[in-house]
Formats: structure tokens, C-alpha cells, sequence
């Protein structure tokens, strides 16, 4: 029965990453880790192959509508997707299973990066809320050398972030292009589906030379196949939208899966 749970719901981030380029691993990490039984690191090598590919997909769509910035590719996209590669590769399996512990409390593993998760998305849903950034305004000079710079650093930061949580990182991608490089909304939404590609994919594969995890495929194959079958029905919808409600909805989505999981995580500690 939770099998079957966790296929359905597999659509919901497809419907996520086809309408508001994101949100796929702030669902896949829950759904993996809660209904589908993995453990949180199982769920996020999981969650890097399902978000990445199905963003793969997407990303393919918006290149032929031309809805790709290529320039926020080049300084974002590439350093995030090479640190990805050695965070996932050096740093992540040196992680303890138990993070401290005080007294009659310990913080394992799963409970330090969910939480982790859900405090970056509460940032990322505020940031954006806060900001009426019109997509229309000039763009960043990406011939700048301190801007360049700036953006490279934030692509590594992402990238850090992404294989360590195991997310593709188009939620913090996303405010990056839109409040900083002043995309417009599905532009931004286009470019943030390819970067997020690369990053779950080189990620997803810095974990298999690992051998970090035993992957079940079957399960594996399923799941992405719906979730890509959401991808198509999300992107059908988006076309309707308008993309300040576009933002300001990403914005409540990412916020209330924030707190949801702050939530679980206390009282899963409190019982």
C-alpha cells in the first residue's frame, strides 16, 4: 500500500518541477524518507536521480522555448555542478551518524539535514516574499568581475548544499536568479531546470562510484517515470500562469514544506 502511496505521489514533483521549476527534492526527500521507508541518506541519493532526471526533461522543453540564460549556466551552473561532484565524492561520507549529543539528547544524522532542509527553505520562501523584484529589471552585468565572482561563489554554496542534502537545489536556485540576476520568472524557472540537471545527475553519480548506497532500480525506474509524467501535466498548466503569482505561490509552497517538516522532526524527538 505505501509502495503505491509513494508512486502517486511521485507525480506531485513532477507537478512541482513543471510548474515552478523547484520543489522536486523538497518533495522527494519526504516522500522517500517517510512513506517509502529509505533512510535519509538512501532518500537523498533516491531523490538526486528522480529530481535530475525528470529536471532533465524539462530542462530539454525550455531550451527549445529559448527560456534557458546561458550566461547564469556558465558562472552558476558549472562551479555548482563541479562542487557537487566533490562534496558528494570526499565530504558527505565523512558524516558521523550522530551529529552531538547532550545530556539525554542526540541529533542523528537524518534529523540534523532535515532540519537543515527545511530551515534553508523557510529562507529561500522568505527572501522571496520579502523583495518585489520585477522580472523586467536589468539584468546583471555578467561582464562584471565582482559579479561574476559573486555568482560563482553562490553557485558553490548551492552546490555544497545540493549534495549534501541531496536536493537539486532549484529552491535556492531560483530566488538566486530571480532576486540577484534579475530574470524574469520563467526564465528563471527554465535556466534553474537545467542547472538543477546537472547537479543532481553529476551528484547522483559521485554517489554511485561511492557506493554509498544499494540502489533497488526497479522502485528507482517506477518512481521517475511518474514523476516525469507530472513533469508533462505541470508544464502543460504553467503556461497559464502568471508569473508574480508564479513566484509568490513557489514562495508559500516552499515555506509551508518547510515548516511541515520542522514540525515532524519535534515530534517524532517528543515521543
Amino acid at each position: 500500500m505505501l509502495l503505491l502511496l509513494s508512486y502517486l505521489l511521485a507525480l506531485l514533483i513532477g507537478l512541482s518541477i513543471g510548474i515552478m521549476g523547484s520543489g522536486g527534492a523538497i518533495l522527494a526527500v519526504p516522500i522517500l524518507y517517510y512513506v517509502a521507508g529509505y533512510s535519509m541518506l538512501e532518500a537523498s541519493v533516491y531523490s538526486l536521480f528522480v529530481v535530475g532526471a525528470t529536471s532533465a526533461v524539462g530542462a530539454m522543453r525550455s531550451w527549445k522555448n529559448k527560456l534557458v540564460n546561458w550566461s547564469a549556466v556558465l558562472f552558476f551552473g558549472i562551479p555548482s555542478v563541479i562542487c557537487v561532484y566533490l562534496t558528494r565524492l570526499f565530504i558527505v561520507p565523512l558524516f558521523p551518524k550522530t551529529i552531538f549529543s547532550v545530556a539525554d539528547f542526540s541529533m542523528p544524522l537524518d534529523m540534523a539535514l532535515l532540519m537543515l532542509f527545511a530551515v534553508l527553505m523557510l529562507l529561500a520562501a522568505r527572501s522571496m516574499l520579502r523583495k518585489q523584484v520585477v522580472g523586467a529589471q536589468t539584468s546583471l552585468n555578467f561582464n562584471s568581475n565582482k559579479s561574476r565572482l559573486q555568482i560563482i561563489m553562490f553557485g558553490v554554496i548551492v552546490g555544497a548544499l545540493t549534495a549534501i542534502l541531496g536536493a537539486g537545489g532549484g529552491f535556492l536556485i531560483i530566488p538566486a536568479l530571480v532576486l540577484f540576476m534579475y530574470l524574469p520568472m520563467k526564465e528563471a524557472i527554465g535556466t534553474s531546470m537545467f542547472i538543477v540537471a546537472m547537479n543532481a545527475l553529476n551528484g547522483f553519480i559521485g554517489s554511485l562510484l561511492k557506493g554509498s548506497v544499494n540502489l533497488n532500480y526497479q522502485f528507482l525506474l517506477i518512481f521517475s517515470l511518474m514523476a516525469i509524467i507530472g513533469l508533462f501535466i505541470g508544464m502543460h498548466w504553467s503556461k497559464r500562469l502568471n508569473a508574480e503569482k508564479l513566484k509568490r505561490a513557489f514562495a508559500f509552497f516552499v515555506l509551508g514544506m518547510g515548516l511541515f517538516i520542522i514540525v515532524q522532526q519535534i515530534l517524532n524527538h517528543l515521543k
